[in-house]
């Protein structure tokens, strides 16, 4: 658990009690979305997102064993 003295005030915390970074909005602010919905809902431009990931760290692989 992080501790309020070691919250770094240049990241967000994943505290809900936590307060975002100065001049920042909270990660609930619908600023955030910021064309998110609109990205997932264009079947072309997110084949091509995972395209580019792919390139950076490979391809994905499962090895789960449920």
């Amino acid at each position: 658990m992080l501790s309020e003295e070691r919250h770094n005030p240049a990241l967000y915390s994943p505290r809900g009690d936590m307060p975002p970074p100065a001049g920042m909005p909270s990660l609930t602010d619908p600023r955030f979305a910021n064309g998110y919905r609109d990205f997932l809902g264009d079947g072309t431009r997110l084949p091509a997102l995972r395209k580019r990931f792919e390139a950076f760290v490979g391809p994905v692989v499962n090895k789960a064993t449920l």
